[in-house]
């Protein structure tokens, strides 16, 4: 394989991603807000029920449903352009599934871990639990509408996600020549970063720092995009189960 080979797929997808999240993203939230408020609330109820909660928010609707389209579009591009790569990692996977048991289990293992110590050391800084925003947010998305917030968290932001700060960003720096500890140090921060919102403490990135963590690890050891992506989605899973059965604030 040449030294080059997928870069310019990589190049793409890169900034694909970043001017769909800085750019597009906001424009669908607010369109859809937009539309709620003109269509959706005015509707028949008996048309709507099946969608929408009894306390219908606008916002937190928006949210899901401008997510579900940016992702699942995203979700659609990149499967396209990294097609080969996907089922040559697919193949890997299926033909030895003790490989991808070790993975999993590797990678959910360093969560738990990295998670324990830092929500420990938050608190003793914070004297309090630590909720970053991001998770009080998917907290109320999931009391809006539980299925379309389910396929976001456990489908396709954990499949954009991981194909951006682990296959992308690794193709990306291995062509930079950067070594494997710095690979995996800025594959952290920068998944960490991405799910920090604006004006929080910088204390609530604990968590996404343990998971980044374990995801670029996990990447770096195993190469093997399938792999970090059941680790993701069996991590947004038990964040899902927890916030239903242990009530999580959402405000």
């Amino acid at each position: 394989m040449k030294k080059n080979d997928g870069m310019a797929q990589a190049w793409l997808a890169f900034w694909v991603y970043f001017i769909s999240y800085l750019w597009l993203g906001p424009i669908l939230v607010a369109n859809i807000h937009l539309w709620s408020q003109q269509f959706v609330l005015n509707a028949p109820h008996s048309f709507w029920s099946w969608i929408l909660p009894i306390e219908f928010n606008p916002n937190v609707f928006s949210m899901i449903f401008a997510n579900l389209l940016l992702y699942f579009f995203l979700t659609l591009f990149f499967v396209a352009l990294f097609r080969k790569l996907l089922y040559r990692d697919l193949k890997s996977l299926l033909t030895s599934p003790r490989f991808a048991i070790r993975g999993v289990l590797f990678g959910l293992s360093i969560i738990i871990m990295f998670s324990f110590i830092g929500s420990i050391g938050a608190f003793v800084i914070q004297q309090q639990r630590i909720f970053p925003e991001n998770q009080q947010l998917i907290n109320l998305m999931f009391a809006q509408n539980f299925g379309a917030t389910a396929l976001l968290t456990l489908l396709f932001a954990p499949f954009v996600e991981e194909l951006i700060f682990r296959l992308v960003l690794f193709r990306l720096g291995h062509n930079f020549h950067l070594q494997p500890w710095t690979l995996v140090v800025l594959s952290t921060l920068s998944y960490a970063c991405i799910h920090l919102i604006a004006g929080e403490q910088l204390i609530v990135i604990v968590p996404y720092v343990a998971i980044g963590f374990a995801l670029a690890l996990t990447y770096q050891r195993y190469h093997n995009f399938w792999i970090c992506f059941c680790i993701h989605s069996a991590n947004n899973l038990l964040a899902l189960l927890i916030a239903i059965f242990f009530q999580f604030p959402t405000n």
